[in-house]
């Protein structure tokens, strides 16, 4: 935790580089910065706390990035976070000192791809990417690749769109920084986290920054800015960038958990493969999502004796334990939908 709870008296001499009111640009990026309206995340309060320590009339102004880093350039007295220093921005802004550091990975679903995905395998394959993102290195390699082989490559505005059009099958991998993905699946697609793993053998590490026009006060700006920061790590207030750690279920189906029913002590599901079947032990506790429920349980019957009921199967989507990924029938019997 970057942000300590110390309460200290800041030595004297830390002015404002300007007293006119600075525009802070921003928008959500977990964990760093939650939405607008919610309790800060750690890297607004780490920002607050800086401007503060400048005396610098502030206010932060939630706006799509990309219009974030077009308002900065053009407006005296603005200022954006987060971005990662590229060249391309570097001949427009001022940075500071690093704020936040995380490590862009790539992502796919193992529903389809249960057996794990190798970077020797994404050609071919549909990518997702950010708008608003910088690539370089190996990740910026496979969009190249990508677009010289054809490929598709779609583009989202926010990262949740992203990971939403990967759980639902939209696209095949999705190249993001691993505290946004861990962070945004975590908050808003709580019972799917597990179906998302990460192509071995590709990360890169990077960090982000406060950025200001490359003006005189864009300049001054961030001097003064770093120079705050700086005292409050001298003081002990902040220990340097933060680091993040390595509900919108309704849209995807009804979570429901698998248990053993009396009689049934074993909960089996089943997997159909190019007409056969073969089974699988599931155990006792396994969270899935209902796919498809067996016609007995969506339609009335004319009697109480509802066992065949029982023994038919729903198919569902295994979310946790050894067989997450996989579609398997299980009797509903062993179905339990969780609230």
């Amino acid at each position: 935790m970057a942000l300590l709870m110390v309460c200290l008296a800041f030595p004297a001499g830390m002015q404002a580089q300007s007293s006119d009111r600075v525009t802070v640009y921003t928008d959500t990026y977990r964990p760093f910065i939650e939405p607008e309206g919610s309790p800060d995340g750690d890297g607004m309060a780490m920002v607050r706390l800086i401007l503060e320590n400048m005396d610098q009339d502030y206010e932060f102004q939630y706006r799509d990035f990309g219009f974030s880093l077009y308002r900065t350039q053009r407006t005296p007295n603005a200022a954006t976070f987060p971005w990662r220093r590229v060249p391309e921005r570097e001949a427009l802004f001022h940075f500071s000192e690093a704020l936040f550091e995380t490590q862009t990975r790539i992502y796919y679903n193992r529903r389809a791809f249960p057996d794990s995905l190798g970077s020797d395998q994404l050609s071919g394959l549909t990518i997702g990417q950010l708008e608003d993102y910088a690539y370089t290195g190996a990740i910026a390699e496979i969009f190249e690749t990508a677009e010289s082989r054809n490929n598709e490559v779609k583009v989202f505005a926010r990262e949740v769109e992203a990971i939403r059009a990967l759980l639902v099958g939209e696209i095949d991998a999705l190249p993001l920084p691993a505290t946004v993905l861990e962070a945004t699946t975590a908050t808003q697609f709580p019972n799917q986290v597990e179906l998302l793993n990460t192509v071995e053998g590709i990360s890169e590490p990077f960090p982000l920054h406060m950025i200001a026009a490359r003006t005189p006060s864009g300049a001054a700006f961030i001097s003064a800015f770093d120079a705050s920061y700086a005292q409050l790590r001298q003081a002990g207030v902040l220990s340097g960038p933060i680091t993040g750690s390595d509900q919108i279920d309704s849209d995807f189906g009804e979570t429901a958990e698998l248990r053993a029913s009396e009689g049934f002590p074993v909960i089996v599901g089943r997997l159909e493969t190019d007409g056969d079947s073969v089974f699988y032990a599931i155990p006792q506790g396994t969270r899935a999502l209902v796919l498809d429920w067996s016609d007995t349980i969506l339609q009335s019957s004319p009697s109480d004796r509802i066992f065949k009921t029982m023994v038919d199967e729903t198919r569902v989507l295994i979310l946790n334990g050894p067989h997450v990924g996989k579609e398997l029938f299980v009797k509903n019997m062993h179905i339990t939908v969780l609230e």
